[in-house]
This record gives C-alpha cells, sequence and structure tokens, in this order.
C-alpha cells in the first residue's frame, strides 16, 4: 500500500519539476497496453534507478536513444534538501 500511496501523492515542494505520473492498476489478469500521452522532452532517472533490473533500464535506455529523448540522472544535493540532475546520458 505504501508503493501505491507513494506513486499518488506529492509535495508542493516539488511542484516546479512539473512531473507526470502514471499509476497504472491491474485489472485481474490484464495490464492497458496503450496509454496516449505527448512526447517526452526528458526522462530524470530517480536516485535508486540503479536498482532496477539491467534488463529494464536497457530497455529505457534503447527506447530512449531510438525517440532521442534525454535521459539524466538524479541525485542528492549535498547542501540542501533537494535532487540535482547531472548531465545527460545520452
Amino acid at each position: 500500500m505504501q508503493a501505491i500511496a507513494s506513486s499518488l501523492v506529492k509535495s508542493k515542494d516539488w511542484s516546479y519539476e512539473e512531473e507526470w505520473r502514471i499509476t497504472i492498476f491491474k485489472s485481474d489478469k490484464n495490464f492497458i497496453q496503450k496509454l496516449s500521452v505527448p512526447m517526452p522532452k526528458a526522462i530524470f532517472l530517480g536516485t535508486r534507478f540503479h536498482l532496477n533490473d539491467k534488463y529494464l533500464k536497457d530497455a529505457l535506455f534503447s527506447i530512449a536513444a531510438e525517440k532521442q529523448i534525454e535521459l539524466y540522472q538524479k541525485d542528492k544535493d549535498s547542501q540542501e534538501f533537494r535532487l540535482i540532475h547531472k548531465s545527460s546520458l545520452i
């Protein structure tokens, strides 16, 4: 339940990020196959992205390269309570 709540709630302190979150709930054995959304300009990877399965990471990198979407790795700022992004990964 905590994982679901964390995907639905966002502090107003982070509103400058203009982030989109998509949460899909499984219905029986089926997931929504297609979702109509505008093309993102960039993808920002969270501080724990490296914990994902290698297959999933490679798939994301491949799609981003194919669609020419820039990838950025987020990191914790050492001076303030905020995230900063490093240079583009692609």
